[in-house]
């Protein structure tokens, strides 16, 4: 082996030796460096008994502070201060001009020959005594009523300075011209409430009222000059009253009515079939009657058998195929080739369940007069057929959904009349 071989040798041992020396000098200071960090320490500063009862007399000394603050005497209040903020000064009206007879607007000051009758209202047996007094809130919060909806109406809301003379009021809206479609009325009262002009007290104060022009019906859309008299009449009235008006619903409600006419068309549907008579031929009337009375079914007075929900709306009606409307006397000598069954989309809600109730019960009329249960074709129904219009009815509703106008509802129910 040579010298250079030699000294390489021993400089490898060397390095190696050191780098050893060196990971053991590492871990020993590791382990010393974690043992002094996980020890508990002699003393905590925030276990010191002096230390917390310092602190806890300091929030105390600021409690009272702040209370004395809180409870300081009401004529300490500065100079500046906002009073009108705490009370508002109470507004007189002026009676200086010439009064005008049945004003619209009437003052909210009763006169003082007139004397103020005080109503006992009795509370049923384990109520509260007496009524909470309404919040401030409760009273100015200016929502829409449910009876209007501006997915369907222009609507003009007017907030008056003073509350309204009834009777006068409803004279001015009788001498409005007439539009072609209808326009709903109705007024807050001092509890925030809103009621049909019709429904209205003359006793009562009204600081709101709204109109709601309907922009479509079974009818068409409403038209331009309709449209724009509405607009100047409600901006002519609230004038007059001095009342500041709002408008809700499309900026351009022409063309919105447009929209919703065409949209109205697309999903004004009415489903049905029929059962016809069968080998056993044509069906005598008070079976009819019989069948449909017991099955829940209501004969009203345009001759059509309605099946109805809990609040009396039509789910769907069963009347006589050939047209002649069903007559509360039916006798053994009167016989129908069949019946038609039919089913309005758009105005019943729920309406998935009411078409399969209507499945049911004409399956159910089938079986018992011996009859077929077919389309307008006379083609027969099969749970196949069946199975499509059921799909057809949902497409419908979704489209509805999609335009926020549920099947069923008051909205509806005034679109589609």
């Amino acid at each position: 082996m040579s010298k250079l071989q030699l000294a390489l040798l021993m400089l490898g041992v060397v390095v190696i030796a050191a780098v050893v020396i060196f990971n053991w000098w590492q871990e020993r200071r590791f382990m010393r460096e974690n043992k002094s960090r996980f020890d508990e320490p002699e003393s905590d500063i925030l276990m010191k008994t002096e230390d917390f009862r310092i602190d806890t007399d300091r929030a105390v000394a600021f409690d009272e502070a702040e209370n004395r603050r809180d409870n300081k005497p009401a004529d300490t209040i500065p100079e500046n201060a906002l009073l009108e903020d705490l009370q508002p000064e109470r507004m007189e009206p002026d009676f200086s001009a010439s009064p005008v007879s049945q004003p619209i607007l009437q003052p909210t000051t009763t006169p003082e020959s007139a004397p103020i009758a005080v109503e006992e209202i009795e509370y049923p047996a384990g109520s509260r005594s007496e009524p909470e007094p309404e919040s401030e809130d409760e009273i100015t919060i200016s929502a829409l009523p449910q009876a209007v909806s501006e997915q369907i109406d222009l609507i003009a809301e007017a907030t008056l300075p003073l509350p309204l003379n009834l009777a006068t009021f409803a004279q001015t809206v009788q001498q409005l011209p007439q539009f072609d479609k209808p326009v709903q009325w109705l007024l807050q009262d001092e509890n925030g409430r809103w009621l049909p002009m019709a429904e209205g007290s003359p006793f009562d104060r009204y600081s709101q009222f709204i109109a709601a022009l309907q922009l479509a019906d079974r009818a068409g859309a409403v038209s331009e000059g309709a449209l724009s008299a509405f607009r100047k009449d409600m901006q002519h009235l609230a004038t007059s009253l001095n009342a500041e008006l709002t408008w809700h619903g499309s900026p351009d409600p022409l063309h919105y009515a447009t929209e919703l006419d065409r949209f109205c068309a697309g999903v004004d549907v009415i489903l049905g079939f029929n059962v016809l008579q069968g080998s056993s031929g044509p069906f005598s009337g008070t079976k009819l009657r019989d069948i449909a009375e017991s099955s829940g079914l209501r004969l009203r007075e345009d001759g059509a058998f309605h099946c109805e929900d809990k609040h009396g709306h039509t789910l769907y009606t069963m009347t006589s195929h050939d047209q002649r409307p069903f007559q509360t006397a039916m006798t053994p000598t009167v016989f129908y080739g069949g019946v038609s069954f039919q089913f309005e989309v758009p105005r019943v809600a729920s309406n998935s369940d009411a078409f399969d109730g209507m499945v049911l019960f004409a399956r159910h009329l089938e079986k018992a007069v011996n009859g077929v249960l077919a389309d307008d074709n006379q083609r027969a129904l099969g749970e196949v057929e069946i199975e499509k219009i059921r799909q057809h009815l949902k497409s419908l509703h979704a489209k509805m959904a999609a335009r926020s106008i549920q099947p069923g509802t008051p909205a509806a129910l005034r679109l589609f009349s």
